[in-house]
């Protein structure tokens, strides 16, 4: 789970993105914009690949050793 680097707090949603930096050279980077519902510090982060890429990986790897 994420938490605000501000003031660690777990109560966190996505941002809209504003103006034309976030839209576009953000965008590219694949950052996101989000919020702390406590402190209501903005802040960016990298999407986590999460379960579906872990499970993906566990299979390549277990192909592999087959092989």
């Amino acid at each position: 789970m994420h938490r605000c680097p501000q003031c660690n707090s777990e109560r966190m949603r996505r941002s809209k993105r504003r103006g034309f930096v976030e839209r576009v050279p953000l965008t590219t980077l694949f950052l996101k914009p989000f919020h702390c519902g406590d402190c209501k510090h903005r802040f960016f982060r990298w999407p986590t690949l999460g379960a579906r890429f872990n499970a993906i990986r566990a299979r390549l790897f277990t192909s592999a050793e087959l092989l």
